[in-house]
């Protein structure tokens, strides 16, 4: 007995279901059901054609193909063969979008070539019904939209189907929740639209002449300290900023900054994960660094004005308002912080995520022994997800003890804690650095930066209010 992925299982119950001529429903279907709309499931326990498949956008596709060449390449640039689940659907749409043709006599002698089963009877019967079901070709939009939603449902079918095999299988739920969380990491990976060489070519030739005349900028999400934004160019889409420090040295306090900053005063929405401090004490820090009122006043029993009362009243209504999101929870694993990335990203803007810090990211499975291949899983699914959603990532990190012992050396990336895989990851590194014990003053160091230039970036920490401001030009 040969192997049947559950797709293919799918599939096989389909073609019993789909007919080759103008009727893709049995003729018991009800109306609801010819919609797509919620039926009850075959006796079998597969779910029925409806819920898994919408023949008719699939026809419409392919319609809009044979309207002509130009047809044929637009919806090749959005769709691959895996969004049809008719069988004959899906080769009719690989061999046009192979061949760039919309020529129907062309596409009848292709498909003979590759000797597919299907007759050429099968194949002009099935041209000609998808030919007439569309009223015009620019109606493509319409049902290219429902075959991804269906395409979508099928792999997460897929998907939920592979776990139970694992769980029969003898696999514990941590590693069945792995391997889930992969499936639908892959699922959502290949949401994105598919664009060809000439067409990414065009779109970066276009963002050059939209910098050069101002009409776009290339900063990405601002940090609110000049000259480290003169060096990064901001927290660019897609990129993972590491920023790493010893136990007590501010990498919280910088993290908010860059959040508060990011949300209040460049309008951005920020997702903060906190697994080491509550959503209270966080806020209250976000009110001092933008009030500058000071956190133990602000705690003390008629220390405040009514100056001040107002900035903090003011202040809180802001960051209210604000794209601000703080998730605090301890010891959040890597899929929950998926979830919630993917969740908020497609239910609001989000332009920066900050996770403080990656050392307490858990992944179900990971012995406490293999704790440097666990950090090495945290640090490739952060990245992963960054370039997924198109979101600059600010992962803050602790430096290892040993680091530490060491008193006042500066410190370098081989001191990042079990990070060997987010040296590796990072696409910019940052230490923060006190050289003198007694003074305010803080380095951050660039150590690394894939696009750009390293350098050091002095910074007063104004700890009362919870706040870092630029002391010195870089050197």
């Amino acid at each position: 007995m040969t192997d049947q992925s559950p797709r293919d299982i799918y599939a096989k119950t389909a073609l019993s279901s789909v007919s080759t001529s103008t009727s893709y429903w049995p003729s018991s279907a009800s109306s609801t059901q010819r919609k797509g709309e919620a039926v009850e499931a075959t006796e079998t326990g597969t779910l029925p054609v409806p819920l898994l498949a919408d023949l008719d956008a699939e026809r419409g596709v392919l319609g809009c193909m044979l309207g002509g060449d130009e047809w044929t390449s637009k919806a090749a640039a959005q769709l691959k063969p895996e969004h049809f689940y008719d069988p004959l659907h899906r080769l009719m749409f690989q061999v046009m979008s192979d061949s760039g043709s919309s020529d129907r006599a062309r596409l009848l002698i292709d498909i003979k070539k590759i000797g597919s089963g299907f007759t050429s009877g099968d194949v002009v019967l099935r041209t000609n019904e998808c030919g007439d079901f569309i009223p015009s070709p620019a109606n493509l939009p319409h049902y290219v939209a429902p075959l991804k939603e269906c395409e979508r449902k099928r792999a997460l079918c897929e998907a939920v189907v592979t776990s139970q095999s694992l769980i029969k299988n003898g696999a514990s739920y941590a590693e069945a929740m792995i391997g889930l969380d992969k499936l639908l990491s892959e699922c959502d990976a290949s949401e994105g639209e598919k664009s060809t060489h000439k067409e990414q070519i065009l779109n970066v030739i276009d963002r050059i002449e939209k910098c050069q005349t101002g009409e776009i900028g290339a900063m990405g999400v601002p940090t609110g300290i000049p000259n480290l934004d003169y060096l990064t160019n901001g927290i660019q889409p897609g990129d993972m900023f590491v920023v790493a420090a010893r136990p007590g040295m501010g990498k919280t306090t910088l993290g908010m900054n860059i959040s508060t900053h990011a949300a209040l005063n460049a309008k951005k929405g920020v997702l903060f994960f906190s697994l080491e401090m509550d959503y209270a004490r966080l806020l209250m820090r976000a009110i001092a660094s933008v009030t500058e009122v000071d956190m133990k006043r602000m705690e003390t029993k008629g220390a405040l004005t009514s100056g001040e009362i107002t900035k903090i009243t003011r202040a809180t209504g802001k960051i209210n308002t604000s794209g601000l999101r703080i998730i605090d929870k301890p010891g959040m694993s890597l899929f929950e912080i998926r979830a919630i990335c993917r969740s908020m990203c497609k239910a609001h803007k989000i332009d920066l995520v900050v996770v403080d810090y990656v050392q307490l990211v858990k992944v179900p499975g990971f012995k406490p022994s293999e704790r440097v291949r666990e950090i090495a899983e945290i640090s490739l699914g952060l990245k992963a997800l960054a370039r997924e959603l198109g979101v600059g990532f600010i992962v803050l990190a602790q430096l290892n003890r040993e680091s530490v012992k060491m008193g006042g050396r500066r410190p370098i990336m081989a001191d990042l804690a079990q990070g060997g895989s987010l040296e590796q990851d990072a696409d910019a590194v940052a230490l923060l650095h006190k050289p003198d014990p007694e003074d305010d003053i803080v380095t951050l160091i660039l150590d690394k930066q894939r696009n750009g230039d390293t350098g050091m970036v002095n910074l007063l920490f104004r700890r009362s209010i919870n706040k870092f401001e630029q002391a010195t030009p870089f050197d």
